[in-house]
């Protein structure tokens, strides 16, 4: 979404993935949370980090943005790398079992497949996105930010909704990562 339907070149998408791993772990780990919560608040980290690095990287364009971008995707896993509450270069080990209801995740192949269930609900509602309103206003500015301007489509406020989108996706596959392979 935020490279191919927006046009934006955004390069820190490890970060807002680190961070939805590191709040699913944390919280099963330390709150009692279960799976799918964690999961929930996961997401929300990465949104909230999306809306804050969006809106001050979205200003910026071309290069300038696929730096700064990068430089958040570089930064997060560079602080869980400090011993403390992240585990430090080891990490966190143990996470609890997906559960979501009474579904346990337990079997190679139900690990195998939950990832591929969430990725195809990401698929079909990113295609409905992309038809809705706020996808062809997307598309309209990757294509002419000017004209869009100009036919009173907030450019800034429309790059910043689709970064959020794309970084709670991230923390979505951040979460799954950590739940799946911290077990």
């Amino acid at each position: 979404l935020v490279v191919g339907s927006a046009g934006q070149l955004a390069l820190g998408q490890a970060g807002f993935m680190a961070m939805g791993g590191y709040a699913v772990a944390l919280l099963t780990l330390n709150s009692g949370f279960s799976f799918f919560p964690a999961l929930l608040v996961g997401c929300a980290a990465a949104g909230i980090a999306g809306l804050v690095v969006g809106y001050i990287a979205l200003r910026l364009q071309g290069n300038y943005l696929a730096v700064a971008t990068l430089a958040f995707g570089a930064l997060i896993p560079a602080l869980a790398d400090i011993n403390g509450p992240f585990g430090g270069p080891a990490g966190l080990s143990g996470i609890g079992i997906p559960t979501i209801g009474p579904l346990q995740f337990t079997s190679p192949l139900s690990q195998y497949v939950l990832p591929w269930v969430v990725v195809a609900l990401a698929f079909i509602g990113g295609k409905l996105l992309l038809r809705s309103r706020l996808g062809r206003q997307t598309m309209a500015m990757r294509d002419d930010e000017l004209a869009s301007r100009c036919v009173g489509i907030s450019v800034t406020r429309r790059k910043v909704q689709i970064f959020v989108i794309g970084a709670v996706l991230a923390g979505l596959a951040g979460t799954l990562t950590a739940a799946i392979q911290g077990t």
